[in-house]
């Protein structure tokens, strides 16, 4: 069964592919039912509970004529180790085939055949991973997965757009924007077209944050001290939930699914579990205190968190904490505290490979500085020709980092690198970056790694910002 949504390449309306996914999801669930009984929506996370758990539970794939990413494969774990589970899978698409069967601790492969799709179409198909009845754990869990199919290469795009904090949803093909103000722009990674504004979110819209499965954005509401859980694709207003105030106003937060379930974590504030608003931990704090509002990173399942301090002089800080559950609560244990990291005075962004192993720091010095989670110490770099201020992974598991250079006009501005540490291409500068330089901490990546979003720095922009939407290298090292 194909849930097809044809639209413009400029735009994909919110109502369509609402419908589409609310269409697929209710005629699947039905047929996952014979084999496996689901488990209860937002359940509280128990030390007895043992669940599948899929890091990448959203994943996009896409072609255009000269590049395609129409694969990927996704490992199916659970949610307490030592454990091996039988699972079944079924896609309800016919233009994706899926593994349909295995153990957990392997991967399942998605596989897209567009020949009969579409061009400059959006589908959404869902795919339903299951313990069989005869297993001792019952348990269902779904995964979303989206295909473009492009008739051109997507180009360089230059939008003028004030940037305060940018996400990329890691399925639809859509970048989330907010200048700070009361709205957030949504943006074709591809074209760079607005494809709708969500009005009126806060007072002073902070961080953007989109869940796993693409389907919840979060941001802060740095006015009210509040963290707001949005839809994704039509931006209603799903839940509203407390901090403790005051905030700065460059509030860091991260998102994961601790034992399957969707959590928030800040420093200086306890986790919060998302289904039910209310805080499942005690505060995230370090004994020697944060500076200049720390950024914050974790895992995909939510046991690994990074701090790291920014703007606290030469050798800003690196902390470590794991997270286990029991009881219903969170346990955040402090594993390295105030680790030293290079630096040229200031620390811009922080950014973690899915299971939190490897550690990218962006702190101003002309490389990006790879660290060990467990030890924190640094066990690679990675060269640039300038001050390195942000950095991403992307679903491929490679970094993403870009530098700022105003006025001294480098030729490349993005670098990707892969695990082991060699280059897979740099990215051309775009007219405004070329000049301009890019903001630090402001870079997002499309969820089928094509495209990488920076943004110039306000410093430099003379004016209103640009938002740059370009495309990534695909080499091999």
């Amino acid at each position: 069964m194909n849930h097809r949504l044809t639209i413009p390449a400029s735009a994909i309306p919110a109502s369509a592919i609402a419908a589409a996914v609310l269409l697929a999801c209710a005629s699947f669930a039905a047929s996952a039912a014979e084999t496996a009984t689901a488990a209860p929506a937002g359940a509280t996370a128990q030390a007895s509970d043992v669940k599948l758990f899929i890091a990448t539970n959203g994943v996009a794939l896409s072609q255009f004529p000269s590049t395609s990413r129409l694969s990927t494969t996704v490992k199916i774990d659970l949610t307490r180790p030592g454990v091996t589970l039988p699972w079944l899978a079924r896609s309800d698409s016919a233009w994706l085939t899926v593994t349909s069967s295995g153990a957990t601790g392997t991967a399942l492969k998605l596989q897209a055949d567009p020949s009969s799709l579409a061009e400059d179409t959006l589908y959404i198909a869902n795919v339903v991973v299951a313990t069989p009845a005869s297993s001792s754990v019952q348990d269902t869990e779904r995964m979303r997965v989206s295909f473009w199919k492009g008739s051109t290469d997507p180009d360089v795009v230059e939008v003028a757009q004030n940037v305060a904090s940018m996400a990329a949803n890691p399925v639809e093909p859509l970048a989330y924007v907010s200048d700070g103000g009361q709205t957030i722009q949504v943006y074709n990674v591809y074209s760079g077209a607005l494809v709708r504004t969500l009005d009126k979110v806060a007072p002073s819209v902070g961080r953007l944050v989109v869940s796993s499965d693409g389907t919840k954005l979060f941001t802060v509401d740095r006015t009210n001290y509040r963290l707001l859980a949005l839809d994704a694709r039509s931006g209603k207003l799903l839940q509203r939930i407390r901090l403790q105030g005051p905030i700065a106003s460059d509030f860091s937060f991260a998102y994961a699914r601790p034992a399957g379930n969707e959590t928030l974590y800040a420093p200086g504030q306890p986790a919060i579990d998302v289904a039910s608003g209310q805080a499942v931990s005690a505060p995230i704090q370090s004994p020697y205190g944060y500076f200049n509002d720390p950024y914050i990173a974790a895992s995909a399942d939510g046991t690994r968190l990074t701090v790291l301090e920014r703007n606290a002089g030469f050798y800003p800080s690196l902390d470590t904490l794991s997270v286990s559950a029991a009881d219903g609560q969170l346990s955040v244990t402090p594993l390295l505290w105030g680790m030293g990291i290079n630096s040229n005075g200031y620390c811009a962004s922080v950014a973690t490979t899915s299971d939190s192993s490897r550690l990218y720091a962006g702190c101003g010095l002309a490389e990006f500085d790879t660290y060990d989670w467990r030890t924190a110490q640094q066990i690679q770099t990675l060269p640039a020709n300038y001050n390195a201020v942000s950095t991403a992974v992307d679903s491929n598991g490679d970094l993403v980092g870009a530098i700022d250079n105003p006025y001294f006009s480098d030729a490349s501005d993005v670098y990707v690198y892969n695990r082991q540490g060699y280059t897979l291409g740099t990215v051309p500068a775009s007219n405004s970056t070329f000049q301009s330089g890019q903001a630090p901490g402001q870079l997002a990546t499309s969820g089928d790694s094509m495209r990488v979003i920076t943004t110039t720095d306000p410093a430099y922009s003379f004016g209103t910002q640009t938002l740059v939407f370009r495309s990534l290298p695909h080499g091999t090292p």
